[in-house]
């Protein structure tokens, strides 16, 4: 019984240890290397093409990603209206209205994904952060949800897609708010992870669940020993 109990906590171990596939496929996904060399120092934000962000339109010139349309970037200090701290590093991408931003990756291993990220909520000093919105693999929605004024960021993770080595998606943060108001959500941390691996808390709770079988199964086989003498 002992045996069998140790073999099937290292089935346990095994089958719950984290898989790791290449998850480089999601480029800058804290939006560090781009979000300055487009905005600049000043103001601290700037719109993707077509936002009506004038002289302070993103130019998208520095890959991977590409905003648009009331989609763009910013530091959490900017000066044209208060940011939101963040907890991966200092800047992240806005969704503002019907804005997006969008990144195109190729797939390095097959199998099941989700995209996890961070969102917040603009702080409604000067507009609000009720902004809802829908993330897309190939255009097709992944994960719809909105955020609240004053958000702070809180993490999300899409329903499980699948994905193919070597081929080519496209994934997009759209905002669905088309009544004004320059409602904005913040997008930060984006990743791709496989779907379906528990959490460390979850290996704890499937091990002490093993424990407790293998406990049960010898106190049992005590008894029927004890009952047979």
């Amino acid at each position: 019984m002992r045996s069998s109990f140790v073999l099937g906590t290292l089935f346990v171990l095994c089958a719950a240890a984290p898989i790791s596939p290449s998850l480089g496929q999601i480029a800058d996904g804290s939006f560090e290397t781009q979000a300055p060399a487009e905005i600049g120092a000043n103001p601290g934000y700037c719109y993707g093409n077509g936002g009506g962000g004038g002289a302070f339109e993103c130019t998208d010139g520095n890959s991977p990603w590409f905003a648009a349309s009331g989609g763009g970037y910013q530091i959490e200090t900017n000066s044209a209206w208060p940011g939101t701290p963040t907890p991966d590093g200092s800047y992240y991408a806005f969704i503002q209205n019907g804005g997006s931003v969008n990144q195109q990756f190729t797939a390095t291993d097959t199998g099941m994904f989700m995209i996890n990220f961070l969102v917040a909520g603009r702080d409604g000093t000067v507009m609000p952060g009720n902004e809802a919105y829908e993330v897309l693999l190939d255009g097709n929605p992944i994960f719809t949800d909105s955020t609240t004024t004053a958000q702070p960021f809180t993490s999300r993770t899409t329903n499980p897609f699948s994905l193919i080595a070597g081929n080519l998606y496209s994934l997009s943060f759209h905002g669905l708010n088309l009544t004004g108001g320059d409602n904005t959500a913040y997008i930060d941390a984006v990743s791709l992870v496989p779907a379906g691996v528990p959490e460390p808390s979850s290996w704890a709770m499937m091990l002490l669940g093993f424990a407790a079988i293998g406990i049960a199964a010898r106190g049992k086989r005590s008894t029927d020993l004890a009952q047979l003498a």
